[in-house]
């Protein structure tokens, strides 16, 4: 639902500075899908090059895929992952894997 709402934000903000739909309907996709693929859908955030973190931070697809996975998986504890080993043994939180920050919830 949040991601609905910042893509039609995203869609609005388009049309407002691209007057021609055929260069908006060009345009959109080359906007778009660096932001989804900096969001975590297909690489780890932390496997992110330093010169795209300001990319991360306005993508809409990261706080909508955090949020889901953060909802999802907070409780799933992962057995022989020892690279991610946070609480030893070769036991993690699926969380970890992710390297999401720690979650700010109110």
């Amino acid at each position: 639902m949040v991601t609905y709402w910042a893509g039609s934000g995203y869609g609005l903000f388009m049309s407002v500075f691209i007057p021609k739909m055929e260069v908006a309907t060009a345009l959109t996709p080359i906007v778009l899908i660096p932001l989804m693929v900096l969001g975590g859908f297909f690489m780890n955030t932390s496997d992110t090059p330093k010169c795209f973190y300001p990319l991360i931070y306005i993508s809409m697809f990261r706080y909508s895929y955090q949020a889901g996975c953060i909802i999802e998986f907070s409780d799933l504890v992962l057995t022989g992952c020892s690279r991610y080993s946070s609480v030893g043994g070769g036991v993690c939180n699926a969380l970890d894997i992710l390297n999401f920050p720690e979650p700010n919830l109110w």
